[in-house]
């Protein structure tokens, strides 16, 4: 009796605090704790590597994350719907459509990674020459990553949609250890420099999502059956999807891209500079895992969406002013800890800790706003996207980094000024509804 009471006012206690706080609340916990592990982790990963690669090496390790980011597009529009459709689908109690929906991801999963990794292998030589590296030796460990990619997109989409936030464990936490491992041997062992690190994240993904794979197999072993319904409101959606997923990815990769190309020797200080000043996307990022699933249920049920919406947009904005101060003292002295070589790039920091703080906060309103099936916001995101990341390839003759991520920063403030415009606009105004929760009130 005495060793099982601890246990129960332990479990107790657990099921107090996720009652006090809520699904935004405890799922933003579960993820955040998971999430910070990983960044942390990532980041050994990273300020390792700073110090074993050139600084010409090291600038395109991030590049190339921006390539599989931004070759893995479909998929991520596919998931980002799928999910909204899934939680949906697990609110309503229709396991079996579920499972259907989820072994059409993975079908989609496999077609879409190889038809990538096809589409670079036939434009090796412009996707390299803007990576400035050479296909020769990189392109097997490249296509590799372009794989995961889709993969990594649609296992994340499946636990999102489940609210399965425990699931992450092994995305999040398992999968960083596994690159640490592998990079220890593979650079710091074998001295592989860049190849090293390229094929020890490919290697420790691949292992982690062959794990996170084998309970959504298993589940997909019972009963299976079609789900018309929600096929239509994913269609409905897609286009919408596209626009939405592709502005806001091209937006958060593009300077990465812009820098590696044009100033290639500023590639490596930089990407000292992403890494830090991503911080603020990165804490804000649990908020945003949960928010489309969450806001999806919400919407479906006619709850009011003030009463995360709100605290959440707080809550990011807090922490990206705190980190933007804090990096304006302590960049200098991290850099100089991290690689001498960087400390010149420390200046660069708070600024853009601000403009990725800024973009957590759009995508948090833009998700929001996609899962309750208002569209508006797209008439603020894609000219704004369009123009700012247009304007600095434009003026590729005369970049600086101040210009780059400056550039970026008034186009992020802009598309934020924008979205608070049609929000106070549309004030009072309910936004469309999905056609089959319109079909079941009018049933009801």
């Amino acid at each position: 009796m005495s060793g099982t009471g601890p246990v129960e006012n332990g479990r107790s206690a657990l099921a107090d605090a996720k009652a006090r706080l809520g699904p935004l609340g405890w799922g933003t916990a579960v993820v955040f704790v998971l999430t910070q592990c990983a960044n942390l982790v990532n980041f050994v990963v990273k300020f390792y590597l700073g110090h074993k690669l050139t600084p010409l090496d090291f600038g395109a390790l991030d590049p190339v994350v921006s390539l599989t980011l931004i070759a893995s597009l479909p998929m991520t529009v596919v998931t980002i719907i799928a999910s909204k459709s899934i939680s949906r689908l697990l609110a309503e109690g229709q396991d079996a459509q579920r499972r259907t929906l989820t072994l059409h991801l993975l079908v989609l999963m496999l077609t879409g990674s190889l038809l990538a990794a096809a589409g670079v292998m036939i434009f090796r030589e412009a996707v390299f020459a803007r990576l400035a590296l050479d296909p020769g030796r990189y392109l097997g460990s490249v296509l590799w990553l372009v794989i995961l990619a889709y993969w990594n997109t649609g296992c994340i989409a499946i636990i999102r949609g489940l609210r399965h936030y425990r699931l992450m464990v092994l995305p999040q936490v398992a999968a960083p250890v596994a690159v640490l491992a592998a990079t220890w041997l593979l650079v710091g062992v074998l001295g592989f420099e860049l190849q090293g690190a390229l094929l020890a994240s490919a290697a420790g993904w691949t292992l982690v999502l062959a794990i996170t794979l084998l309970p959504v197999l298993r589940d997909l072993c019972r009963p299976r059956a079609p789900y018309p319904d929600e096929f239509s409101l994913i269609m409905q959606s897609l286009v919408p999807a596209a626009l939405h997923v592709t502005a806001l990815t091209v937006l958060l990769n593009f300077d990465r891209l812009l820098v590696r190309n044009f100033l290639t020797a500023d590639s490596g200080g930089f990407g000292a500079v992403v890494t830090l000043g991503a911080f603020p996307l990165l804490l804000i990022g649990p908020v945003l895992f949960v928010t489309l699933p969450l806001a999806a249920a919400e919407h479906a049920s006619g709850d009011d969406r003030r009463r995360f919406y709100v605290p959440s947009l707080c809550l990011s904005l807090g922490v990206t002013a705190v980190l933007a101060l804090f990096f304006l003292y302590a960049a200098g002295p991290v850099f100089r800890l991290w690689n001498p070589g960087f400390v010149p790039y420390a200046a660069y920091v708070p600024l853009y800790a601000v403009s990725l703080g800024l973009h957590g906060v759009i995508m948090f309103v833009c998700n929001a706003e996609f899962a309750r099936s208002d569209f508006r916001f797209l008439w603020v995101v894609l000219p704004v996207t369009l123009c700012g990341c247009g304007a600095l390839y434009l003026a590729k003759g005369c970049l600086d980094l101040y210009l780059v991520i400056g550039g970026l920063l008034v186009t992020r403030i802009l598309m934020l000024a924008g979205l608070g415009i049609i929000g106070l606009r549309n004030r009072g105004s309910r936004p469309p509804r999905d056609p089959l929760q319109a079909e079941v009130q009018e049933k009801d």
